[in-house]
């Protein structure tokens, strides 16, 4: 598997920024035609949430050298199972922020389907790797915080590691 590390960047070429946006418009469209509810923090466009966040998805791939989720059947809590598949067969929700300090954020659905949540930050096409962590320690007590007028799930970049250290802990990669 590839050895990415917390910080590596990666801007998207122009026939993978061409895919990013005609996914994000079919997903958006998929979506908001259901009437699903686009769960983003913050004020700004849909649209530009969607191409945003597959952005992220598909730039995390392309770091990990996995195949982006094309898939364009809608989801809920109960059946996503996240946007990646590594080589070691954990699952990832990545989590995408304009914010270059921003927190991996996760709404309170408790969403257990998958292994980690990972934050990619970044504006269209431009992403960086900020790191990762268990669903199972995101959706504790300690990361329970505040936002706004309501509770949701957050982490500080500082509290995010390296993939292997979520999964294996601080001992060295494995090898797949």
């Amino acid at each position: 598997m590839k050895k990415v590390r917390i910080g590596e960047r990666v801007i998207l070429n122009e026939a993978e920024q061409e895919i990013c946006r005609a996914v994000a418009m079919a997903k958006s469209f998929n979506s908001r035609s259901a009437g699903v509810e686009n769960k983003r923090i913050g004020p700004q466009d849909d649209q530009l949430t969607d191409l945003n966040g597959f952005g992220g998805e598909f730039a995390f791939c392309k770091i990990f050298n996995v195949f982006p989720d094309f898939s364009m059947e809608l989801r809920n809590a109960a059946t996503d199972g996240g946007d990646a598949l590594l080589p070691s067969g954990h699952t990832v929700d990545v989590k995408t922020t304009v914010y270059p300090s921003g927190k991996l954020i996760a709404a309170p659905s408790l969403k257990d389907n998958h292994d980690l949540y990972a934050l990619m930050t970044g504006t269209f096409p431009e992403y960086t790797m900020r790191g990762f962590i268990s669903t199972e320690i995101l959706h504790s007590d300690l990361y329970e915080r505040p936002m706004g007028d309501r509770i949701t799930y957050w982490a500080y970049q500082s509290e995010l590691c390296q993939w292997w250290e979520c999964v294996f802990g601080p001992d060295p990669i494995p090898s797949y």
